[in-house]
């Protein structure tokens, strides 16, 4: 183990002074921009608790299974369980939150709550071989209806997004001309290029429009030739009230497209 680690630590050290000329600049500026400059809040911000909800909400009820996973393999591979700590740790304290920051953690949560699961077999084992076998057919049956929705739909790029459904096949659904996304979400804005379609020439503007006042939008929306917006649809009325978007292109839950009537 220790020697992967080194290793890993070599690979990092010469790729950015192969690509930067300098060791580690590249985890430097990471640093730089998203604990002391903040820039990431410009696309979102969540509390402390948005990664840990994220685990809760995807792992359910195996969570339970985690603890015991983490003391059986705790002698022989502390490091790896504490740089996952740290790491969660980290991301949760810097205020934008994407949950493609942390994928790399499931698997490693989902190994750990196997081993927790093999830890609770054993000891059903020992007893009677019965009760490890009901044990692992109420274990299966419990986790395929529990993430019965997880496991049928189709997965979009940022983990069960909700919200970067919006972007899907935006061209079939009408979308065309520049666009502004309003709202304050935690999901890479980037990725709504990739979704709009490779048709999609025009501009795909974000801005948190709450935090700004009403001339600015105006000035924003008239500036930037904005044909389209995403908005809560608790917002409605009032971009259709004051600045014509009063067409429904498509909703997903609470969030919509609205075109603009001219």
């Amino acid at each position: 183990m220790l020697l992967g680690l080194l290793l890993g630590f070599w690979v990092y050290l010469l790729s950015d002074l192969i690509s930067y000329g300098m060791p580690f600049i590249s985890s430097i500026n990471y640093y730089k921009a998203n604990m002391i400059d903040n820039i990431g809040t410009n696309w979102g911000s969540s509390p402390f608790s948005f990664y840990f909800l994220q685990y809760s909400k995807y792992l359910s009820f195996l969570l339970v299974f985690l603890f015991p996973g983490l003391v059986a393999k705790w002698k022989s591979q502390y490091p790896i369980i504490i740089g996952t700590i740290f790491f969660v740790v980290l991301h949760s304290i810097i205020e934008h939150k994407e949950l493609r920051f942390i994928y790399f953690t499931f698997p490693v949560l989902l190994y750990y709550i196997i081993e927790g699961i093999f830890v609770f077999y054993i000891f059903l084992k020992k007893y009677k071989n019965i009760f490890a076998l009901s044990f692992v057919c109420l274990l299966t049956i419990t986790s395929l209806s529990v993430n019965y929705n997880n496991v049928t739909k189709k997965i979009p790029w940022n983990f069960l997004n909700e919200i970067l459904q919006l972007f899907l096949n935006a061209e079939e659904n009408g979308l065309s001309g520049s666009s502004l996304v309003t709202i304050n979400e935690n999901y890479a804005c980037g990725a709504g290029y990739v979704y709009l379609g490779r048709k999609y020439t025009d501009q795909l503007y974000f801005f948190k429009m709450s935090k700004y006042s009403f001339d600015f939008q105006k000035r924003l929306i008239e500036k930037k030739k904005i044909k389209n917006v995403l908005i809560w649809n608790t917002e409605s009325e009032y971009y259709c009230k004051n600045f014509k978007f009063c067409e429904t292109i498509w909703s997903i839950g609470n969030v919509s497209w609205k075109k603009r009537s001219l």
